[in-house]
Order: structure tokens, then sequence, then C-alpha cells
């Protein structure tokens, strides 16, 4: 499978939060991964660990992290003539639903299509997209027709859209986190390609539950205890129509990746991947946070101190059927995780 073949493959699987391992998107990550390292394992709910090298409980760990699941929504009422109410999986935008299509999971191989119902233009005066008013058309007239389709109360939802190139970009439905998953697969293939020997553990977590609370990442953090954590997520392109540089900053997509700073991001390990970055001629750019960063990098860095750093992409239209991410930012964090962890200075002088 060529990197475009898996990235396509892995945003058009759907893994939406709590339904990762389930609906296949983390096994389409599994598989891409398993010729580049030691072993993968997976945890209860979910979290997918990649094991480059032989696990030694007496060598320093480096975990990487980036996470699987996507937003999507949950059958939350069907109503006697057969529509569907839904609730919110994660932070999705009800002002992308109208008239969407739909996928309802019953389990990995079987899907009901729908689509988010939406009245005429000639009648729109006063309504309002709201969750309460939202529904979904499977072309069942009663609740019994849903019912014998195989629906229930609590399955998830995704929209249809999935991968499609626009030039310069990486675009799809999920490229939120997954966009990160593809970074950390091809940072394994170089390191596997090169024959690289790791004098430290690396672990690569595909983390769930991100969208719902960090809850995936806290699970790895316990469970791998690891001594540095490099999380990887996303962020707003900045010069898109209807930001505010003054309110966003400035985050241009295509002049490499970002590296942001915060009370969570320990700053020497912050200072060392600038420094690499610089060594290596790998364009990057900055952003700030006085308080969390919003990402699964807050769930290593607290309770236990363990010192983090963070790698986000400029997106454009994040948590849309379209998020956009520029092929030049994704082979920037590709090269400076990369010449990061070959550095052979990982463990120098983090201490304050």
């Amino acid at each position: 499978m060529t990197n475009i073949e898996f990235l396509k493959e892995y945003v058009n699987t759907p893994s939406p939060s709590g339904f990762e391992l389930q609906l296949g998107g983390q096994q389409v990550w599994v598989d891409y991964v398993k010729p580049f390292v030691s072993k993968v394992k997976t945890d209860f709910y979910g979290n997918a660990y990649a094991f480059f090298n032989e696990y030694n409980p007496d060598k320093k760990t480096v975990l990487i992290d980036a996470h699987a699941d996507e937003i999507g929504f949950l059958v939350f009422d069907i109503d006697d003539k057969g529509f569907i109410k839904i609730a919110r999986l994660g932070g999705s935008d009800i002002l992308t639903t109208p008239a969407a299509r739909v996928n309802i999971w019953v389990d990995k191989n079987k899907s009901i299509p729908g689509i988010f119902g939406h009245p005429a233009i000639h009648i729109q005066a006063k309504y309002k997209v709201e969750i309460e008013k939202v529904f979904i058309d499977v072309g069942a007239s009663t609740r019994e027709e849903v019912e014998n389709m195989g629906i229930e109360i609590g399955m998830p939802i995704t929209m249809q859209d999935g991968y499609f190139d626009i030039p310069n970009y990486y675009c799809g439905r999920s490229l939120d986190d997954k966009i990160g998953g593809f970074i950390t697969s091809q940072v394994l293939k170089s390191l596997k390609e090169c024959s690289t020997v790791l004098d430290f553990n690396l672990v690569v977590v595909n983390a769930v539950q991100e969208e719902v609370g960090l809850y995936g990442a806290k699970m790895a953090s316990t469970l791998i205890k690891p001594d540095i954590a490099i999380a990887i997520d996303v962020t707003h392109d900045t010069t898109s129509p209807a930001y505010d540089r003054n309110k966003q900053g400035h985050i241009v997509a295509g002049e490499g990746c970002v590296l942001m700073t915060a009370p969570a991001i320990q700053k020497n390990l912050l200072a060392f991947l600038k420094e690499t970055a610089k060594e290596n001629k790998i364009k990057y750019q900055m952003a700030v946070s006085g308080r969390s960063t919003g990402t699964n990098a807050d769930s290593y860095a607290y309770p236990n101190g363990i010192p983090t750093a963070l790698i986000k992409m400029g997106m454009r239209y994040m948590h849309t059927t379209v998020e956009t991410v520029h092929k030049d930012d994704v082979d920037s964090a590709i090269n400076l995780l990369y010449y990061t962890i070959v550095s052979g200075k990982l463990f120098k002088n983090l201490k304050y």
C-alpha cells in the first residue's frame, strides 16, 4: 500500500469517538504500521500502541501521540414517524448538517444511509439550525421500520464525505487528527527503512477519545509512563476568510508545522525541537496558549509531569467534512520528528 493509499483508506474508514477500533479506522492504522515496528497492541478501549523497538524497562521511553477518533453523532431518539434525532459526539458542528448525507453504523460491516433533512428555502425565514431541530431521514414512515433496519439508540453516525485531493493539500473528513496518525506512520516507516537503532524505547500511540476529553491519552500516559511525550494535532490556518488575526493569531498553511508554547509545554523540550528544526532547515511556525493546549499534550503533562511538546498542523475548516492541510506542513512535521528521534540528544538538559 502506498502512502497516499493508506491515507485515503484511513480517512475513509470511520472511527468516531468511542468506536475507533470497532468500526475499523484504528485497525487501518495498526495494519499499516505493523511492518515497521516490533509489535502493536491495543487496549480495552481501542488505543493502539506501536513499539518501534523491543521494550526494555531499564531504558528511557519516548512516546509520540496522535489521536484516531473523529467527531460524529449518535442516535439519540427515534420518533413515531421514523425520523431520527441526534446527539453530538465530540465537537460536531450542527451548521454542517443541513442536506448532508450520513451513515448510521449498525456494526463494522453494515451501515444504513440517511440524510439530514432541511426545510426548503421558501419557508426558512425563521428557521435556525439547532441540535433540537436537526433530524435524519432514512426513508422510513414509522419507528418500527427504523428499528427493523437494525438502528438502535446510541449507534454512531458519520458523514459520508471522504478523502479527496486538491492542489498542494490533503482534504477530507477526519483529518483532525488522522493527519497526525499519517505523520507518525511515516516517521516509523522512515526509521525502519533506515535500520535505525535507538538507545531508548520508542512507543507511538494512536489514541482514542481525544475529541470527548483527551481520555485515550490519559490511559496511555498511565500505561506507558513515558519519560518524554510529543503530541501531534491540528490548529487553525488563520489566513482563510472569517478568522481574526487579533484573536486567533497568524498561522499560514504551507509555512511549516506549528510548535506551540503553553503552560503544559516543557520549555527545554520545545527549545530542542526549535533547535532541531533550525539545524535541519525545517520550516516551522509558533502558536501560543496561556491556558490549556486543548490537545492530548495536556494529558501527558498533567498530573505526572512528563516533559511534553506539541506539534500542530495549520488546518483550514476544522471540524467540517472538508478539513484541509498543506502537504508541505505534513512533510515538515515528519522530518522534524524523525531528526528529533535520531538526534541522540533528546534526554540532555531537560531540567530547568
